[in-house]
């Protein structure tokens, strides 16, 4: 399932003056991503983006916030974390070619395809990146564990020596003579 919130903008109606946007997402979009993201519920999900258009370039810089119920890694228990963050993106407008050797320049802004901007797939991307990868509850402490069976042998207390065999073969050969 490949789903983003769908707010697009033709960039032909973006001029010379900054254009300002507010963004709310519905119920449905937020538990469509909440499903997209594999998380128990995303809500809350508002965004103010600015969207200035120079010559060839087109910036897109905003923040969001929102909220994330997730299952904790320790106890598998909800918890929620507040998620605002701030976000800058830009689009080349020009239809360049990247190569091999422009590709990994730090200067390297997005290229835009086709004559609309989806300020919600943006706001996809930057929610995905900010969603916790290992959400953990407060004073959530791991305390179970096994313990390796008394008859399982150590590893650091044999000492191997995959090449032994070769050495003591090649030991008695005078054109091999092993550094020591």
């Amino acid at each position: 399932m490949s789903y983003n919130l769908d707010y697009s903008i033709n960039i032909d109606k973006i001029g010379n003056k900054p254009k300002y946007i507010y963004i709310e997402a519905s119920k449905t979009d937020a538990c469509d991503l909440a499903n997209l993201f594999g998380v128990i519920e995303l809500g809350d999900i508002k965004a103010n983006v600015d969207i200035k258009r120079n010559k060839n370039t087109l910036t897109v810089k905003g923040s969001i916030s929102c909220y994330v119920i997730q299952e904790c890694v320790i106890s598998l228990e909800p918890v929620k974390n507040n998620i605002e963050e701030n976000f800058e993106v830009h689009f080349d407008l020009n239809e360049k070619i990247y190569t091999d050797d422009n590709i990994l320049s730090p200067n390297i802004i997005e290229q835009l395809k086709g004559d609309k901007l989806n300020i919600g797939k943006i706001i996809t991307e930057q929610i995905s990146l900010a969603i916790p990868d290992f959400p953990k509850k407060e004073n959530a402490k791991f305390t179970s564990y096994i313990e390796a069976p008394e008859a399982v042998e150590k590893i650091e207390s044999k000492t191997h020596k995959p090449f032994a065999k070769l050495l003591g073969e090649f030991s008695s050969d005078d054109k091999f003579k092993p550094d020591k």
